[in-house]
């Protein structure tokens, strides 16, 4: 994923909801100047925690924050087929869930590559049903 283009979108979200930094900052509870260091570009790969945060305090689902075509649905880029916004919610949640209970921290992109590998080989796999042990197993062997 190209983070600038996550920058803008998340600049676009705030100036759009009339919020400063530090209001989401303390809102979402994340660490002071997080978000305000990534959208200037100081911190390169924001955490997916933070982005998470962000995302709740906001009341915005994640895919938000993703760059937007009005005249096409969000797709896989291996795949053809249309995105299961659910398993793909599904996957993301569990994600974040499992790295916090291990204290385990990734950057935006590596979070979405697990991601990514978990959504597809779950669509193959296992019927579009989340392989939780494959997210595990992908977290606890470095698959990423």
């Amino acid at each position: 994923m190209d983070t600038n283009i996550l920058r803008k979108r998340l600049s676009y979200i705030l100036k759009k909801n009339s919020l400063t930094y530090t209001e989401v900052e303390k809102g979402s509870n994340i660490p002071r100047s997080s978000l305000r260091n990534f959208i200037n570009g100081t911190v390169k790969e924001p955490k997916l925690d933070v982005i998470l945060a962000v995302g709740k305090f906001l009341k915005i689902d994640i895919s938000e924050f993703l760059p937007t075509n009005d005249s096409q649905s969000y797709q896989i880029e291996s795949d053809s087929s249309p995105l299961d916004e659910d398993l793909f919610a599904e996957c993301s949640k569990n994600l974040a869930d499992y790295l916090k209970s291990k204290n385990i921290e990734l950057t935006l992109s590596l979070a979405l590559e697990v991601v990514r590998k978990v959504y597809e080989y779950s669509q193959k796999y296992s019927n579009s049903k989340l392989d939780i042990a494959f997210l595990q197993w992908c977290i606890d062997k470095k698959k990423y």
